[in-house]
């Protein structure tokens, strides 16, 4: 379903302060015809598709991979998108205190480094998620010979989804948890 708008200069102005992390963004529309004085279009592309805000508690090192993953989206780079996600979550790990490499120097695998960045059962529902960012950056990034070689926009969009779901549960959630738990003993004193 596309939207028909009167394009203003007050429409482009308030878009381009939306995405006020672009310098440039397009609107592709095309023309259905007049209303009064002013013609109408209906919007059917814009750039950037994709553009979440960073929550102060995300790392800004961890911000800045999940914003290459994006950025990656937005160029139509899913393999690309995907693999910068399986960072994303291999750096959450490193922040989540998980250990890069054993005693004999090996590097660890990533499963067993989200098992020590989130144990317990609580961290399940992460788990979860992470599998499914490691699957998809695994296959964006490492050649198989199973004759598949792309990611679909879709997988690409979902997984996006999944790793700022990951970010929300391993950082956002906590960060507001604890924030209204001062708030709350900071006004019962």
């Amino acid at each position: 379903m596309f939207i028909c708008f009167v394009v203003e200069a007050a429409f482009i102005e308030a878009y381009q302060k939306q995405l006020n992390t672009y310098k440039f963004f397009y609107l592709k529309v095309k023309w259905v015809g007049i209303q009064g004085e002013h013609p109408i279009y209906e919007v059917i592309e814009t750039f950037p598709k994709y553009q979440p805000t960073q929550h102060p508690s995300i790392p800004n090192n961890i911000w800045n991979d999940y914003s290459e993953a994006i950025i990656s989206y937005n160029a139509g780079a899913y393999k690309s998108t995907v693999c910068m996600c399986r960072r994303t979550l291999q750096n959450t790990c490193f922040e989540k205190r998980a250990i890069k490499k054993d005693a004999d120097g090996h590097w660890i695998r990533l499963r067993d480094q989200i098992k020590q960045a989130f144990p317990g059962t609580e961290s399940a529902l992460i788990r979860e998620l992470s599998d499914e960012i490691k699957y998809f950056g695994d296959y964006g990034a490492h050649p198989n010979d199973d004759g598949i070689d792309k990611v679909a926009p879709e997988e690409a969009k979902q997984i996006l989804d999944f790793t700022q779901s990951l970010l929300e549960v391993a950082y956002v959630i906590p960060w507001k948890i604890k924030t209204t738990s001062k708030k709350i003993t900071h006004s019962q004193k």
